[in-house]
């Protein structure tokens, strides 16, 4: 798998370096960035270009991402964000840094924002206002946004919105806490509710924000014959773990003529055997204790699934992260990448490849210097953003290791 990743970064880099060369030859002088813009172009087949953003009016001294996207000539979207240059109608009011964060000051005003790729420009109208918060909604994120209602088992992501003196409404989701007082919903990160008891109930739950706090949103919580689960499909099918190795399962539900429609945050996980293999506290990652077997069980409503899990011996001891040729540092050239891999050592002095079981992350939570790409195939894709020092991270089977890049 490692060694495919390598042929296809590769072949991909073989594709830019051609039509780099195609685009040098076809001009004897010219800006570099112009060039490298003109090549991002050429190679996505961009034909039009949008800059957009989750709300148009932010609270002064307050940050937005903005996302720029091509369309191509099949009219299929690709995000630019990374490539494009950004420019200020007034600095004073804000700036915006690479990958598109906008930082705005203390001071109220209207700022537009430009954004350049090559010969396609892009602009977008931010206001800043420092009006005061004076009420919020809850609504559901779907088509219908004023029906709060689901399934049992199945998550339902919400939205929040604050209501402003200045009679704007603003997209608050990111900023609010969120609550219940029922024992019926799970609130998750997203946020997405969890029915976690398994019962038709009907949750209320709010979001609060500067001592501001929601109406009571009722979520209708149905489960008849119509909105009830047909079947459950669990996967992984009888894996075989190591001692202290953890395995994330997932589970997808089947909902009348729905298909694929995963759950596995809202489902009961359960270990006939605890003593072998747990789950931990979020109920869905499974962490090998001691040799032996286990039948792993994912249950909704009167829906069930399982799968036996075998657990052996060995305990893994170590991570690795390569390459590592320089004492702990991986030195990338800014707007290039790099691909890692990491190997885990057990026990028994076996060693595996482990790079696509791993979980990458970046301990810079801003993430300004790098980004790692933690979704298969690209698994330990790092990308040099911006000059600076940052630090991968990857965990395994319990075990955690880190990696200094620094982008020059």
């Amino acid at each position: 798998m490692f060694f495919k990743k390598l042929i296809r970064q590769k072949i991909i880099r073989l594709s830019f370096g051609l039509l780099m060369l195609s685009l040098l030859n076809s001009c004897s002088e010219g800006d570099p960035t112009n060039l490298y813009q003109s090549l991002i172009v050429e190679f996505n087949d961009v034909q039009s270009m949008t800059l957009s953003s989750l709300n148009s009016v932010i609270e002064t001294g307050d940050s937005l991402q903005l996302t720029v996207t091509g369309l191509n000539s099949q009219m299929a979207e690709v995000d630019l964000t990374e490539y494009v240059s950004w420019s200020v109608s007034d600095d004073n009011l804000a700036r915006v840094k690479s990958g598109g964060l906008m930082e705005s000051f203390s001071t109220d005003g209207m700022v537009t924002i430009t954004a350049s790729l090559a010969s396609f420009t892009a602009t977008h109208v931010v206001t800043l206002s420092s009006a005061a918060l004076s009420s919020i909604d809850v609504k559901a994120d779907t088509v219908t946004p004023d029906t709060l209602a689901t399934s049992v088992c199945r998550p339902l992501a919400l939205k929040a919105f604050g209501n402003y003196d200045d009679t704007t409404t603003r997209d608050i989701t990111d900023k609010v806490s969120w609550s219940t007082l029922t024992t019926s919903a799970i609130l998750k990160t997203g946020p997405v509710i969890s029915l976690s008891n398994f019962e038709v109930s009907t949750p209320d739950i709010t979001a609060t924000l500067d001592l501001i706090v929601s109406n009571a949103a009722t979520i209708d919580v149905t489960d008849d014959g119509v909105g009830g689960i047909d079947s459950l499909v669990l996967s992984p099918s009888t894996p075989t773990l190591n001692v202290g190795e953890t395995q994330n399962f997932q589970v997808l539900a089947v909902y009348g003529s729905e298909i694929d429609v995963d759950i596995s945050s809202s489902v009961k996980w359960m270990s006939s055997e605890p003593d072998k293999a747990e789950f931990n506290s979020n109920n869905q990652v499974l962490t090998a204790v001691l040799s032996g077997t286990t039948t792993v069980t994912a249950v909704c409503g009167d829906q069930t699934d399982n799968t036996l899990v075998t657990v052996e011996g060995k305990a893994l001891d170590s991570l690795t992260i390569e390459p590592d040729n320089t004492g702990r540092l991986v030195r990338i050239d800014l707007g290039q990448t790099a691909q890692l891999s990491v190997t885990a050592y057990y026990s028994d002095l076996s060693e595996e490849d482990v790079t696509d079981s791993a979980e990458w992350s970046v301990v810079n939570p801003t993430g300004v210097f790098i980004s790692v790409d933690n979704v298969s195939p690209n698994k330990g894709l790092v990308s040099a953003d911006a000059i600076g020092d940052d630090l991968v991270k990857v965990t395994f089977g319990g075990q955690e290791a880190t990696l200094n890049v620094t982008v020059q």
